[in-house]
């Protein structure tokens, strides 16, 4: 069993599930969903891949796929020009282009597909505006329009041949904006002047019959007049009320039109106008409504004080019809601020009498949507839908829902992730509970999406945890605990390879961004969480907290949040993510021990010390351990350095020092965190590891031979070493252990000193640098214990404790000449210096002697006369011996030394001269 097979906390159980592919998926109409509902049970939310997102309040899951020819035909349009509806009753899907229409409708047992032209509606590559109407005999109906006002029209679009007329628009620059089948054979078609045209197709006989009208009664100007072809078809058209159209002023584009039973709802960019159908052909005018100061009166409420109504430009974009009385529109405004943005609201108004029983418009509700773009780069024209109390707004990329009613601030985002991916169009799912608000999703490439929303929950006060409540006594708060669930979103639904077909953006206004990742991680660490409660799986808790604290940063990071968290709070996330690593390290390597029952004991006895527990299983203590008290992992590894495991405990440590090690210097970057300003877990590991390698060091300083496991029975069982027949390593083992706990506790802490220079890491890492090398020095590594003295700039330290181990006089001149040779005269030069402090001239000059080399060098660079003069003399440079024994003369000496040189200096001097006139010299003695 080697602790060399463990590299990083293995995740595969959570690497599994969060890769695990989607359960078949039934096709949307084909099949009975409930063929495929899997059997599988999940243990959590977020390990069940058909949900995508899930709150105590709303869920998005997949809901079905799309037939493959007709996603094969989605795939091959332009996704910029792809659109789509579909009808839960009938079982129809429709999906068109510039192209075509493509029709799939199982309203029989089989499929039945349709193909129809648009391509003689096609103008410039624009997509024609298509309606569908479907009867109560699901016979579906469908009309296309283009800009001119040529009209294709199917009664029935897979039998009946297609009925083309073209509409004589009244004004040259005019142009179609909107079209709606209010009836299975009659349409009313907005223009971008205003004027709204009724087309009535019908059969007398086998002949088809279309007749076309305006709304408004006719005028003719002058230019209509002269044009005789154009009046003829402008005389031709018949008025179905007595109502006059407003001026150009007054009007604007049809954008949106409404039916529902008699009832007709014109919507343009500025007004809302009732017509009610009162005979065949005729139709009257109920209410006309300039809202645009009204609007903009409500978009005030939402947008800085400072911005003056004056400057806020807005439009109508889109209509609902909620009831007969309440109406729902979607209105776009940009201020000077924001350029070529626009950004949303919902504005729901009532329909009421008056106390003169004239009809009104009364405002309800007003709604900022947390939605903006560029007006120009939209792909089509957004749809509203609308419950009672949810409204549903889809963009290109994504639908947002929002309360309706007073008493919630619900807002809340389907957002989808693939840049290819487009929301095509959402229905309602009726099909659902009565307290359940829920929409399908149809996308262009991730099939068929369900939004649930549960609206009894919504309508719950803040005392219920609620969060989107909103009467609150601090809205920062509620913001902030919305804040924090939209993380939780990310965190444990985000998928980081782009699994998931939705993406979770964070977006911040007045939210603590601090407090709610500190509130977070605090669930997280007390086991609150909803999304890691303790009962999951021992395996899949510990390597997902993991997971999932780490990711929560990166997450800030991807949304640019990271920097409005503190420094203090970035460390204080970092730590709990440190220590959940450890957790993960831990489990690892105790599964490695699982058939060591003398492992096991000795772990329960620790865990049980430092957790407070009487607790005697193995398996519940270590599991409690580990998932409820991650932060007592520093008391239990200290723990561990004083017990008996050996060689567990050196290799627990060393691995997490190791681990934590590597793992902050990685994420101190990361993190955007001053090293010198955090206290590093790896350091305190260290400290806590130095204490084993002390203990090593006393156990091996008793036994300086190898053990013989034979005799292991006749050993003190109290010693620290806990020998064991099978197991105990031999002496050579633990001394390599030794030494690269000496290095890594050596490296660690020197790193730190490099980028702190604060006195106490500097005595810390002096404290440590002495007790590694003593320890080295004791377990008689010296010549190892000297190469790592290089690095860490103590080699006469280490000198020095070689010199005073236990060796004879012989022995240790022995190692010195040995060691010189080995390591030159850097080892030389560190010696003479130590053995200068400690007097041992004798032994000084006996090694200049043998290594006259580095001892000319080293004399040369340091004076050290009483070595110097005689070491001169031994190499015949009597002039330097002179000098050097000039100067020892010079120094304090007894009468007795001072007579016994002065006769060598005489000698000397005498053979200097000699030396000189041999050669012709002059002496200088």
């Amino acid at each position: 069993m080697t602790f060399n097979r463990l590299d990083a906390p293995s995740s595969s159980s959570l690497i599994k599930i969060l890769k695990r592919k989607v359960n078949k998926q039934h096709i949307l109409f084909e099949e009975d969903p409930e063929k495929y509902t899997s059997a599988e049970s999940y243990p959590i939310s977020w390990t069940n891949p058909s949900i995508l997102s899930k709150t105590e309040v709303y869920e998005i899951t997949r809901n079905s796929i799309l037939h493959p020819e007709c996603q094969d035909w989605i795939d091959k349009s332009s996704h910029q020009n792809t659109r789509a509806y579909f009808d839960q009753q009938s079982r129809t899907i429709v999906t068109y282009n510039e192209l075509a229409i493509h029709i799939q409708s199982y309203k029989s047992k089989s499929k039945v597909t349709v193909t129809l032209p648009l391509i003689n509606l096609s103008v410039q590559q624009t997509v024609p505006l298509v309606n569908v109407f479907i009867d109560k005999s699901n016979m579906i109906n469908i009309i296309a329009a283009n800009s001119m006002g040529e009209i294709h029209y199917y009664r029935d679009c897979f039998k009946d041949s297609c009925r083309t007329l073209k509409i004589p628009l009244k004004y040259h620059n005019e142009y179609i904006t909107s079209v709606k089948l209010v009836h299975a054979d009659q349409a009313v078609i907005g223009s971008s002047t205003g004027e709204i045209y009724f087309v009535n197709f019908s059969l007398q006989g086998n002949e088809d019959l279309i007749q076309l009208g305006t709304f408004y009664k006719s005028s003719f100007n002058a230019t209509d007049l002269l044009s005789f072809s154009n009046f003829l078809k402008l005389r031709s058209l018949h008025c179905l009320s007595n109502e006059n159209k407003p001026t150009y002023a007054e009007t604007s584009p049809i954008t949106n039109i409404c039916a529902t039973d008699n009832l007709y709802y014109i919507c343009s960019h500025k007004d809302i106008s009732i017509w009610q159908l009162k005979e065949p052909g005729e139709v009257e005018l109920i209410l006309r409504k300039e809202i645009e100061l009204e609007i903009i009166a409500n978009v005030a409420k939402h947008i800085p004080s400072r911005i003056s109504k004056d400057e806020i430009r807005c439009e109508i974009v889109n209509m609902n019809i909620v009831a007969r009385d309440e109406i729902m529109i979607l209105v776009s405004y940009t201020v000077p601020e924001m350029k070529e943005y626009v950004q949303y609201v919902v504005i729901k108004f009532s329909l009421e009498f008056d106390e003169h029983q004239q009809l009104s418009m009364i405002t309800k509700h007003t709604a900022s949507i947390p939605y903006s773009d560029i007006r120009s780069s939209l792909q089509k024209q957004p749809q509203l839908l609308s419950t009672e109390d949810i409204g549903f707004i889809a963009f290109d990329k994504a639908v947002i829902a929002i309360s309706l009613t007073r008493n919630s601030a619900f807002e809340e985002s389907v957002v989808l992730s693939r840049p290819e991916d487009s929301v095509l169009w959402i229905e309602r799912n009726d099909n659902t509970m009565e307290d359940i608000n829920s929409v399908l999703i149809m996308t262009s490439r991730s099939g068929v999406l369900k939004l649930k929303i549960n609206k009894v929950k919504l309508k719950e006060p803040r005392t219920t945890g609620n969060i989107y409540a909103s009467l609150v006594e601090n809205i920062e708060e509620r913001d902030t605990m919305v804040f924090k669930s939209r993380l939780e979103q990310a965190l444990f639904f985000g998928s980081p390879d782009e699994k998931s077909p939705l993406q979770f953006p964070l977006r911040v206004e007045q939210e603590d961004i601090s407090m709610a990742v500190i509130s977070l991680t605090s669930e997280i660490q007390n086991g609150n969480c909803a999304f890691l409660p303790k009962d999951l799986d021992f395996d899949l808790f510990i390597n997902a907290r993991y997971y999932f604290q780490k990711r929560i940063f990166g997450i800030l990071k991807d949304n640019k949040l990271h920097n409005q968290i503190i420094a203090k709070d970035r460390y204080e996330l970092l730590k709990s993510t440190e220590l959940y690593y450890i957790s993960a390290l831990l489990k690892e390597y105790f599964h490695l021990y699982d058939s060591d029952a003398h492992f096991k004991q000795s772990l329960i006895e620790i865990i049980q010390a430092t957790i407070g527990s009487q607790e005697k299983d193995y398996n519940l203590l270590k599991n409690d351990f580990l998932k409820s008290y991650t932060m007592k992992v520093k008391v239990f590894l200290r723990r561990l350095a004083l017990s008996k495991i050996f060689p567990a405990a050196i290799d627990i440590l060393t691995w997490c020092v190791t681990k934590t090690y590597v793992f902050e210097e990685r994420c101190f970057y990361i993190y955007a965190l001053d090293k010198r300003n955090v206290k590093r877990i790896s350091a305190q590991l260290g400290s806590i590891l130095s204490i084993v390698f002390k203990n090593i060091v006393e156990d091996l300083e008793k036994y300086q031979k190898p053990v013989d496991p034979i005799k292991v029975d006749s050993i003190n069982q109290d010693q620290r070493l806990d020998i064991k027949t099978n197991e105990f390593p031999s002496i050579p083992v633990i001394k390599q252990k030794i030494l690269e706990i000496a290095k890594m506790l050596l490296n660690t802490l020197k790193v730190e000193l490099d980028v702190d220079e604060n006195p106490e890491v500097t005595q810390m890492y002096n404290n440590l640098r002495e007790s590694v090398f003593e320890g080295l020095c004791a377990t008689g590594q010296f010549e190892l214990a000297i190469n790592l003295a290089k690095k860490h700039n103590c080699v006469s330290f280490v000198i020095g404790l070689i010199q005073r181990s236990h060796l004879s006089h012989d022995e240790m001149k022995k190692m010195n000449i040995n060691y010189i040779e080995l390591f030159g005269k850097y080892y030389f030069n560190q010696l003479l210096e130590y053995l200068e402090k400690q007097d041992q001239y004798q032994d000084m000059l006996d090694l200049c002697l043998l290594f006259p080399d580095f001892a000319n060098e080293f004399l040369k660079d340091n004076s050290v006369p009483k070595v110097s003069w005689i070491f001169y003399l031994r190499q015949n440079d009597f002039i330097r011996s002179l000098n050097c024994l000039h100067t020892y003369l010079e120094t304090d000496l007894t009468e007795e030394q001072r007579s016994f040189l002065l006769s060598w200096y005489k000698m000397i001097s005498i053979a200097v001269s000699e030396t000189l006139e041999t050669n012709g010299e002059t002496s200088i003695v």
